[in-house]
């Protein structure tokens, strides 16, 4: 897997956006961030430039933004258990801040839809799209993220939920 993203990062050409990252002097660093980046799903198509998006805003991030690379968990590929872990993680810093923390929660992947619910689900590598409940839900993700104490919280979603992949085709019979 790390040789073909190695190949796959090689042959990406970057847009300015990626290489011109704006420098800035301000501190955050009561500021934390989680990315999810899945690209190399076990069950399901992959979902190309993925983790090249997730590297990238990290350096916005850092660069940018001004927060601390240690403020900053970086998640290539996350399975079930990893996305819990992340969420954890955040909401418990923010917990520890009491309210003077700020979060920013990035995932790019797939997201899938549950068509008798139309709720919406974050796909781990390790998940079925044909599966909701293998996924992460969205509206358990707002919910927990609503509950912890924070300045601020962003969330970045580069996810379909409409049951299509980037590129053509259809990741499940939504």
């Amino acid at each position: 897997q790390n040789q073909e993203h190695q190949k796959t990062q090689k042959s990406i050409t970057r847009a300015d956006v990626d290489n011109h990252i704006p420098q800035n002097n301000q501190n955050n660093e009561n500021t934390f961030v989680v990315i999810i980046a899945n690209e190399n799903y076990q069950e399901v198509a992959k979902v190309p430039y993925t983790i090249n998006d997730g590297e990238i805003f990290a350096e916005y991030c850092k660069k940018t933004l001004g927060i601390p690379e240690t403020n900053i968990s970086f998640v290539k590929d996350a399975t079930a258990n990893n996305m819990k872990r992340e969420i954890r993680w955040l909401t418990q810093i923010l917990n520890q801040y009491k309210g003077e923390g700020k979060a920013i929660l990035y995932y790019a992947g797939h997201g899938i839809p549950d068509e008798s619910t139309k709720d919406a689900f974050l796909l781990p590598i390790d998940g079925y799209g044909d599966d909701p409940e293998s996924g992460y839900s969205l509206n358990d993700l707002y919910k927990t993220l609503n509950e912890a104490p924070s300045k601020s919280t962003l969330v970045f979603l580069d996810a379909c939920f409409s049951g299509s992949q980037r590129g053509e085709g259809m990741l499940s019979s939504a």
